[in-house]
């Protein structure tokens, strides 16, 4: 039986981090991985995404080239080339990811991995043979999965999840997407900017957890974008279509059914953890994972949990990065605790939005008073050189404090600007703090000044509210 300081299961951005901090402390670490390095994230979810949101983003960009002076004809996509970009890119930062922990002298064995009580682990290696392993500590970073759906119609071989329309190296006419999540309304946006059609069906009006102002703003935005957008509907069935189309989805709201032809279905209805291999351990588990203290450790000592498997935190990839450290230096004899107080969230799609901290719903629910400072992207030079007028910085600050409670952004780079919203949250900034520090001119960060200032009824380079009466 081999023995190691530290036992990782699970390879995603919560577990190959987790490796990284634990060698950097001194640990032997053994991290085991059933699948490829990187988990979700790098292979079938943020990375990917991205760079197809990047090709597209451009390929909208490159249709109003006139706009900036320049006449091109002809503008034809490769999506083949796309997807080839795409993966290449997974690729790149997979080697990057394997050199890292070669380095670093982290031990990655591939198979399944099944835990066993004592800290011990049984490994089926993918070359058929088995390893036995005891360790000090164990951090369990194995990730989420796509949630099952019971939909009529969902087992047709058109319909999809998410990996597959990542994989795909063609795409189609027209495109159903059910669940208006982040996932699915960045696919959404995604594949209208391509040009394929696509209908967006979602249960709510909002995008947890967006503000609702913004959540709606984004909506017309699609919309004018060619995104068929119908929110506070519900999927009834999906069948097939007798026309040329392969399938039809029939959507009710208010009472009305509405049949919507499509050639792929994709269902995005959100992800559960992954807790395959765990069977043998007597861990806490409610529907939201693996139950963990602020150590992050679960019910047994010297278990810990981290990243989508774990009931602490979104399911967020630099939610598990930095739950990978905190774990690891824990199991490692520090004293660290997670705090979620100020956790960007990021929507890569038509145009980005980014949030951090408390939205105007969730202050209502607990009768916080605020107050709401906005200032456009339309009034920003920075953004109108770049062409990107649309959306708004919004700041909620404690309407007797001052101090900055929630920023939402929707706009260009709002996923880069957010990160001064989540400073300002965290460390319980005011917004005078935010409207006393100086920002570069011209640039986009500009807009969260205008915005502080707003909230401060000291406004520069737009118009005063209007008292109230």
């Amino acid at each position: 039986m081999e023995q190691v300081d530290l036992l990782i299961v699970g390879s995603g951005p919560g577990g190959y981090v987790a490796a990284l901090r634990g060698a950097q402390l001194g640990a032997q670490v053994m991290m085991v991985e059933k699948d490829e390095i990187g988990g979700t994230c790098l292979n079938r979810g943020c990375i990917p995404t991205k760079t197809l949101h990047k090709s597209a983003e451009l390929f909208t960009e490159m249709k109003k080239a006139d706009e900036f002076g320049f006449q091109i004809d002809n503008i034809n996509l490769d999506y083949q080339r796309v997807s080839d970009r795409k993966e290449e890119i997974v690729g790149n930062l997979k080697d990057s990811v394997k050199k890292l922990l070669k380095k670093a002298g982290v031990q990655t064995v591939f198979g399944r991995c099944e835990l066993k009580a004592d800290k011990e682990a049984e490994v089926d290696l993918h070359d058929g043979s088995k390893m036995e392993v005891k360790a000090n500590s164990v951090i369990i970073a194995t990730g989420s999965e796509s949630a099952t759906s019971d939909l009529p119609g969902s087992d047709h071989k058109d319909v999809i999840g998410t990996d597959e329309i990542l994989e795909m190296r063609e795409l189609v006419d027209d495109l159903v997407v059910i669940g208006g999540g982040v996932t699915g309304v960045e696919l959404a946006g995604i594949m209208s900017e391509f040009g394929v059609n696509v209908s967006l069906v979602k249960r709510t009006p909002y995008i947890s957890p967006v503000d609702d102002d913004i959540a709606k703003r984004l909506f017309s935005i699609l919309k004018r974008a060619g995104v068929n957008v119908m929110t506070q509907s519900q999927v009834k069935e999906i069948r097939e279509h007798d026309g040329e189309k392969s399938l039809e989805v029939v959507v009710e709201k208010k009472g009305k059914e509405q049949r919507v032809p499509a050639d792929k279905v994709l269902i995005s209805r959100g992800r559960k953890p992954h807790l395959d291999g765990l069977e043998a351990l007597d861990l806490e588990i409610g529907e939201d994972g693996i139950q963990v203290n602020e150590k992050l450790e679960t019910n047994i000592p010297g278990v810990y949990a981290i990243g989508d498997a774990a009931s602490q935190g979104a399911m967020l990839a630099h939610v598990a990065h930095h739950q990978g450290v905190l774990a690891a230096e824990n199991a490692m004899g520090e004293e660290r605790t997670y705090d979620d107080k100020a956790v960007p969230n990021c929507v890569f799609t038509v145009t980005e939005v980014a949030s951090v901290g408390e939205n105007e719903a969730s202050l209502k629910e607990q009768e916080i008073p605020y107050k709401v400072g906005r200032f456009p992207f339309g009034a920003n030079g920075k953004a109108l050189a770049e062409g990107k007028i649309d959306g708004q910085v919004k700041i909620l600050s404690h309407q007797e404090t001052d101090q900055v409670l929630g920023v939402h952004i929707m706009g260009p780079h709002a996923s880069d600007l957010i990160q001064e919203g989540t400073v300002a949250v965290k460390e319980g900034l005011k917004t005078a703090d935010l409207g006393e520090l100086i920002h570069p001119h011209p640039t986009l960060s500009e807009t969260l000044w205008e915005a502080a200032l707003d909230s401060l009824d000291m406004p520069l380079h737009q118009l005063p509210k209007k008292k109230k009466k």
